[in-house]
């Protein structure tokens, strides 16, 4: 795809997230496949490319110095998310950053094992429209979000850290929600308190 040359800086999976100054990547219904969409929904440098992801990473091995994804590789089955891990080693420059965001599943293991009943009350409000007439448990709150809206797996620090490194990533470290080593990290990564209450963000560097 020679129109993607220039591009340094990918945004896999980004949904309704438009980041200016990188690639951002989903597959949309009604937009045509495989074409880049310049300034999208008239935000000023933010380009996306409406392309499935199955295909691979669309760029060259060693081009790219950050790729970043949000909530985006639970939707994969494991050994696709495997080999996504695999294909952003290898399409980093040699000090390339590479930055995921999940629901940390330890996090709620620990909520669900201490009856925190706010932490499932929040997300059966925020994501599951305060829906009790299915949801009137904690376990069917966490079930909710292990198997719904597309989600295929689910990690916590040590499995994700483990295919990290396995694919060859080195200084693999955990943060917190909008800390980074990336400097426009509150640009790229929006603040909702769900997200920062639930989420698991893991960067690491080629």
């Amino acid at each position: 795809m020679e129109l993607l040359d220039g591009f340094t800086k990918f945004h896999l999976g980004c949904g309704q997230i438009l980041i200016p100054g990188y690639l951002n990547i989903d597959l949309f219904d009604g937009l045509e496949p495989d074409r880049l969409y310049q300034n999208f929904r008239d935000v000023e440098g933010a380009h996306l490319l409406n392309y499935d992801l199955r295909k691979g990473l669309p760029c060259p091995d060693n081009s790219l110095d950050v790729i970043y994804n949000c909530h985006f590789l639970e939707h994969l089955p494991h050994e696709s998310g495997i080999d996504l891990l695999r294909q952003s080693h290898a399409r980093l420059k040699s000090g390339g950053v590479l930055r995921i965001v999940v629901p940390d599943l330890e996090l709620w293991i620990e909520n669900y094992q201490r009856n925190n009943v706010s932490f499932f009350e929040a997300y059966r409000r925020q994501i599951l429209g305060g829906n009790r007439a299915v949801h009137r448990t904690k376990a069917s709150v966490f079930m909710a979000m292990l198997t719904g809206f597309g989600h295929q797996w689910a990690y916590d620090f040590e499995t994700l850290a483990l295919l990290l490194r396995e694919v060859g990533f080195t200084n693999v470290y955990r943060t917190l929600f909008q800390e980074s080593c990336l400097s426009e990290i509150r640009l790229i990564e929006p603040y909702t308190p769900l997200r920062g209450m639930e989420s698991l963000c893991v960067e690491c560097v080629k």
